[in-house]
């Protein structure tokens, strides 16, 4: 984890070999790895670099909002695992499984978008993939898109990824983007 860390952060590599080897004592364990411990060797990746930490990649950010972006992370889209396997994440419509978990889908992930992806160019390239995969499985692509829509606008805190403008401009903005990709089939890999 701490190496992980390392890779985003600005600090000076000294610093956080500094954090490594301290003689603070927690019930009777010295530091994070104790003085007398194998000495470690830090490499400093450079600045600029993500570390990715099961579905979220976490990375400088560029604006001001913090010191830290997320975007969604998913192995699955890596070039090398892409050759190998074919995997199929979502239920078809004509599965045998009930019409909530075939339908569910969508809502679910989209949910799990909002809470997981910071930047809005990956979110609206995630929500237009899932419309995009989900359309290759069956799903009727306008019934997804007034979905979509419906659930933008009843996400108020989605605006904290929407420009400085008024509410429903931002919100009709995200979704012009969104429906946009879908129309013109802008799938940026296979999800």
């Amino acid at each position: 984890m701490i190496d992980d860390l390392q890779t985003i952060s600005t600090q000076p590599l000294e610093f956080i070999q500094q954090l490594f080897y301290t003689n603070q004592e927690v019930n009777g364990v010295r530091g994070i790895y104790p003085p007398n411990s194998i000495p470690l060797k830090l490499c400093n990746p450079g600045a600029g670099f993500k570390a990715d930490f099961l579905d979220i990649t976490i990375r400088p950010a560029l604006s001001t909002r913090g010191p830290l972006t997320t975007d969604l992370y998913d192995k699955r889209r890596e070039e090398g695992f892409r050759q190998r396997l074919v995997p199929i994440k979502y239920p078809a419509v004509d599965t045998l499984l009930s019409p909530a978990s075939k339908f569910g889908v969508f809502a679910g992930q989209f949910i799990r978008f909002c809470r997981i992806i910071e930047s809005t160019a990956n979110f609206i390239v995630e929500v237009a993939n899932l419309i995009l995969v989900l359309t290759r499985l069956g799903h009727n692509q306008q019934a997804r898109l007034t979905k979509c829509r419906k659930m933008i606008l009843a996400q108020d805190w989605l605006l904290c990824m929407g420009q400085q403008r008024s509410q429903d401009t931002a919100l009709n903005t995200l979704f012009g983007q969104i429906r946009y990709r879908v129309k013109n089939n802008h799938l940026t890999c296979d999800a």
